[in-house]
């Protein structure tokens, strides 16, 4: 038996590949700052006999020259698992087995000639003092002597905030929960066991669920009337908030591309009633300017009289009231609504490809005080990043990198847990997932007459047993995507600072420099694909933060 440390943009096929990243033999050694989580692999390689009883656990972490500690308790540890692929609708490197859901850590079996990773993720203490720490990696294996890996741990000195900068937006449905779990209510403690995973990861779920009890179809249809009760949203509303919800959905009305209603005068008179009087109660607790009404998705052309009266009726309720239109970036629907969307939810495509129309159009928004942000979808593919479970790690964590580039201030993603019929059916639990395989294909569409797979597409968050979530490679990669955004997003709060000092000019000058963007990202599709180079960059980017923030002094 072999022991090898990996980093968190390697993917860890089962079998050895010539193609692949070289394993390293350790020490391990990674660096955070404060309130930051930090993740390595350690690769178990059972060699040419079966391993029984594999199991990994880390000790506390101890400060060099200082008494500070970093406990067990704040490192976690998962097993690597693997779905198979199929062949998807897009071009891919491989198809096969691949890894991506992270499991409980428990003692297992490695066959013969397979290699086992385990993710272990560190959470420095919002407290930690600044330094580097140092504990230990043990591997156990039946009938074999304990295998240690020393942990090195380097805390920079400055921290995360307690809620991350760049919002976000992605939904977690509660049908899903309710079709894996066999449940026609979802308890409202597995809805925060799958928001919290997101909160942990630097995200959020806009979508807390329905403010009253029949939803907004019983508003237009007249069967819920004044007067409303909150209370339960208002728990779900501040519970997420607590740990770190940076946007929320108020409503959303009916709408998506060619389908969508023509509204009557009596129907947005009920909804006008009905948000006004939401946003009335949201406003006098403080919450409005965090929440916002989602119209019409990626709408069609044809229907713009309809979404442009959903924005005014929308508008009409209130008049702080933010409306989210999803799609497009260009054309005459755009034209038509443009001065009642107040949140642009951006198609990355529509971007990229929408030439000088789509550049002058969001350089006007931003002028207005619009807010953009953006989404990539199943249609994006390589050469632009994507999610996908045979995209690399890379493709993850580069697109917050790109949100800081092209100045996007929102991250939305359509789905969390899409998990796809195939893995939800069947009546009892030992007759799904992890009794059967996952079905990596989970969102299907027809295109060109033929059925198209996407491997992980509104996929991030696999089921657990008891209503319990577990997270993904992908997702850890997104994590430490949106950490990165945080690195520049420091480094610019700590340039003003010396800039309004007029101090400090050639640290000035590598700050800008870095802020461009050009470090990592270069357009859309020019980004880098080498992880040594990512990482190399993020740590050179920390140690400016440190050089900036000590110049520019506490704030004031």
């Amino acid at each position: 038996m072999q022991v090898f440390v990996a980093d968190s943009l390697t993917k860890v096929m089962r079998e050895s590949r010539a193609d692949e990243r070289p394993l390293q033999g350790g020490p391990a050694r990674i660096s955070a700052c404060r309130n930051e989580r930090e993740s390595l692999q350690v690769v178990v390689a059972a060699g040419v006999r079966r391993r029984r009883g594999v199991s990994l656990r880390v000790s506390d972490l101890a400060r060099e020259g200082g008494p500070e500690v970093i406990p067990a308790g704040r490192i976690l540890v998962n097993r690597v698992g693997y779905v198979e692929t199929r062949r998807p609708a897009y071009e891919v490197d491989r198809v096969g087995w691949c890894p991506d859901p992270l499991l409980p850590n428990a003692p297992m079996e490695i066959e013969a000639g397979r290699r086992q990773p385990f993710w272990i993720t560190v959470h420095v203490p919002e407290t930690a003092a600044p330094g580097r720490y140092s504990g230990t990696i043990t591997v156990s294996a039946d009938s074999l002597a304990d295998r240690d890996v020393p942990l090195e741990l380097t805390v920079w000195d400055f921290a995360l905030a307690p809620a991350p900068p760049l919002p976000s937006a992605i939904a977690i449905y509660p049908g899903p929960l309710e079709q894996f779990y066999n449940t026609q209510q979802v308890p409202e403690s597995t809805l925060r066991n799958y928001w919290d995973i997101l909160f942990s990861h630097r995200l959020s779920s806009d979508d807390l669920g329905e403010p009253l009890r029949h939803g907004m179809e019983a508003v237009m249809e007249g069967r819920e009337t004044a007067p409303f009760d909150y209370d339960a949203f208002d728990q779900r509303l501040e519970y997420c908030l607590s740990r770190g919800l940076t946007a929320f959905q108020i409503a959303r009305l009916p709408g998506f591309q060619d389908e969508g209603p023509d509204l009557t005068r009596e129907q947005q008179d009920r909804i006008v009633a009905y948000l006004r009087d939401f946003a009335n109660h949201l406003e006098e607790r403080g919450w409005l300017d965090r929440g916002f009404v989602f119209v019409w998705d990626e709408p069609r052309e044809a229907r713009s009289a309809e979404v442009l009266k959903e924005l005014q009726t929308a508008h009409r309720a209130h008049p702080r009231l933010r409306s989210r239109l999803d799609g497009p970036a260009t054309g005459p629907l755009v034209q038509a609504c443009e001065a009642e969307v107040d949140i642009w939810g951006l198609h990355m495509l529509n971007i990229a490809r929408g030439g000088v129309q789509a550049e002058a159009n969001l350089d006007r928004w931003r002028r207005e005080n619009r807010v953009l942000w953006m989404y990539v979808a199943c249609d994006v593919h390589h050469p632009y990043p994507n999610i996908f479970i045979d995209y690399s790690l890379i493709d993850c964590r580069i697109l917050p990198w790109l949100y800081w580039k092209y100045d996007i201030e929102g991250f939305l993603y359509w789905s969390a847990n899409w998990w796809g019929e195939e893995n939800m059916a069947g009546a009892r639990p030992e007759s799904k997932w992890p009794n059967r395989p996952w079905v990596a294909g989970n969102f299907v569409n027809e295109w060109d007459g033929r059925r198209n797979e996407f491997n992980g597409d509104g996929h991030l968050i696999y089921p657990g047993p008891d209503g319990t979530a577990l997270s993904s490679i992908r997702l850890e990669a997104l994590r430490d995507g949106m950490e990165d955004y945080e690195y520049l997003w420091l480094l610019a709060g700590g340039l003003r600072a010396l800039e309004a000092e007029g101090r400090e000019p050639e640290l000035v000058l590598e700050a800008e420099q870095w802020l461009d963007g050009q470090h990592v990202v270069g357009s859309f599709t020019n980004w880098s694909r080498d992880p040594d180079e990512l990482l190399a960059a993020r740590e050179q980017l920390a140690d400016l933060i440190v050089r900036v923030l000590r110049a520019a002094g506490p704030p004031q």
